[in-house]
């Protein structure tokens, strides 16, 4: 998942940050497939 994980960012990293959180938002509904979260999930994005 970490590989995939860095793939999906890279692959974003040109979207602006509003759209970065909505993709990353829609690929966490696909990955989980319908299973409920049982863990926190915390993803920080900085703009330098």
């Amino acid at each position: 998942m970490k590989k995939r994980f860095a793939e999906l960012l890279h692959r974003l990293s040109h979207l602006p940050m509003a759209e970065q959180k909505q993709a990353l938002h829609e690929e966490l509904h696909r990955w989980r497939s319908g299973s409920s979260q049982t863990d926190d999930i915390v993803v920080v994005g900085l703009k330098i």
